[in-house]
């Protein structure tokens, strides 16, 4: 631990077992706020633009294909710049890369709110990633740096949880002022918290760089942005253009060269974004995967849940924001007992339970239709949801920083949340095309069951690429246009099914991931 009572110690380390424990203890708590708080700006700003996707989707004529874009920016650029964004915490001091990334994310927040139309939204959603990229790993860095192993598990715990509270809070005040304000306000919500971390910064202590060699990798991490960029691109626009279309087929080249280059570059280059061995670290490497498996199956079928609660369950934001809240309420109850439970008990327990629980609550989600009962139909899933989350991130984000050396906690953090975010973005895409071709097969066979001609089916098809925001022409009669909005509804709730019992058994398979890398404590690395 950070010892405040007294200078470093001779030989210039700042862990010291005899270091006094007492007259830090407030500073600590001090750094634990802030790294929640600073941490917690992304996971506002996602969880109350989900909740507000419908409003921008009519407020600015945008289609189904944009508005995944709109979420899937900040992910994107989040993902290919982390792991940047993580080492140069390591090499300037987290102090100084956190008011860095502070600064470009309040800044881009500022732009979000004054957009005035899809372009110049999906710009500032762009920066707001990479101000993200900068504070997250920086802020998770500041519990690994300040805080001892054996203290870690409940360090993250509490981490988890608070950061989960805040997302439930974005929901609500989300909700809320999208309902009865503006879309716009929710992209103030992170402003005053970023002020907040500011002034507490001051009285954290001296991060100093801990490494003193060169920043290297920008060959990696503009493959790495070109690979994952075309794997959103062929995603999303896949259900609608076809294999043969040539945006589609140069997409697939850039995937296959970009991702080359990231693999030759990692495997036979010189300057690298995080050092080689983090690649072939046994713990690190399994809890990288847990995270990928877990967080794309999760992150992906979750953008959903909203879009159906508001556009066909009628909820409207602010309901939408409450009915989801029991999740994250789970999460910051139970993640101590998460975070216990790796430290008591290793991680392969709270990894194997968590993630059965989600699947579970995934499967219960899968049985609900149209008009749901929130509390028989959606309440025990999201409860159940949250409280399997609660358990297994916990112990995946503390093997990650038991896995490594102190030097090497900033890129060990950058390098787990770039999984993590790769994951949301290609969970997010997969779970559109599922739901794209699910929707537009079912659309269809509802329209035909409906007495709808067949050349009228062939005319609404290409409208079925706005899902559960699609519009009706006036001119087509009430009692026509009811059919159509019910095959709407019917064939959402079939895609939603179809992304559910995917995502159950995806998070199935991540707890068992979790028994075959931590069933055994030894540590070892890939050969």
């Amino acid at each position: 631990m950070y010892c405040l009572c007294r200078p470093p110690c001779p030989d210039g380390g700042l862990f010291r077992d005899e270091c006094c424990s007492r007259c830090d203890r407030k500073t600590r708590r001090t750094i634990l706020l802030a790294a929640i708080i600073a941490s917690s700006l992304s996971f506002i700003d996602l969880s109350a633009v989900n909740l507000a996707i419908p409003a921008i989707q009519e407020d600015l004529s945008a289609t189904a294909a944009h508005i995944q874009w709109i979420v899937q920016l900040p992910a994107l650029f989040l993902a290919s710049l982390l792991l940047i964004g993580g080492s140069l915490g390591d090499h300037f001091g987290l102090k100084k890369v956190l008011a860095w990334g502070l600064a470009i994310f309040t800044i881009s927040s500022i732009g979000c709110s004054m957009a005035g139309g899809v372009g110049s939204l999906l710009f500032f959603r762009a920066t707001l990633g990479i101000g993200g990229a900068i504070v997250i790993p920086a802020s998770f860095s500041l519990i690994s740096y300040f805080f001892q192993i054996n203290e870690r598990g409940k360090a993250i715990g509490i981490w988890s949880g608070a950061t989960g509270l805040t997302v439930v809070i974005g929901q609500v005040l989300g909700g809320a002022l999208t309902t009865y304000i503006s879309w716009r306000t929710i992209f103030l919500l992170p402003i005053p918290l970023a002020a907040i971390v500011y002034e507490r910064m001051r009285s954290i202590p001296p991060a100093p760089p801990v490494s003193e060699e060169k920043q290297g990798g920008s060959i990696e991490a503009f493959a790495l942005f070109l690979f994952l960029g075309a794997i959103v691109l062929t995603f999303i626009e896949l259900p609608q253009r076809g294999f043969s279309d040539p945006v589609i087929i140069a997409s697939m080249v850039v995937i296959a060269a970009a991702g080359s280059v990231f693999a030759l570059s990692v495997r036979k280059g010189k300057d690298h974004i995080v050092a080689v061995e983090m690649y072939t670290n046994l713990r690190l490497a399994g809890a990288n995967a847990i995270t990928f498996v877990l967080y794309g199956s999760f992150t992906g079928s979750l953008f959903f849940l909203p879009l159906n609660l508001v556009q066909i369950q009628g909820f409207t934001e602010i309901q939408a924001g409450l009915a989801l809240s029991p999740f994250v309420i789970a999460i910051f109850l139970l993640s101590r007992v998460g975070g216990f439970l790796t430290d008591r008990k290793g991680p392969a327990t709270p990894i194997l339970s968590g993630c059965l629980l989600v699947a579970v609550s995934f499967l219960l989600l899968a049985r609900a239709g149209i008009r749901v009962e929130y509390v028989k139909d959606l309440l025990p899933p999201v409860i159940l949801m949250g409280s399997g989350f609660a358990l297994a991130a916990p112990a995946i984000s503390t093997t990650v920083m038991n896995s490594v050396d102190r030097q090497d906690l900033g890129a060990a953090a950058g390098l787990n949340t770039t999984v993590s975010r790769i994951a949301g973005l290609a969970g997010l895409a997969l779970m559109g095309m599922i739901m794209a071709l699910s929707f537009k097969q079912a659309f269809a066979a509802e329209l035909l069951s409906a007495g709808v001609k067949v050349p009228l089916i062939e005319e609404l098809l290409p409208l079925a690429g706005d899902l559960g925001g699609m519009s009706v022409p006036e001119s087509l009669g009430q009692e026509l246009a009811v059919a159509i909005l019910n095959s709407r509804d019917l064939a959402f709730v079939f895609g939603f099914r179809v992304m559910c019992i995917t995502s159950a058994i995806l998070t199935a398979f991540s707890g068992w991931l979790g028994l075959l890398f931590f069933r055994k404590p030894e540590k070892g690395s890939i050969s």
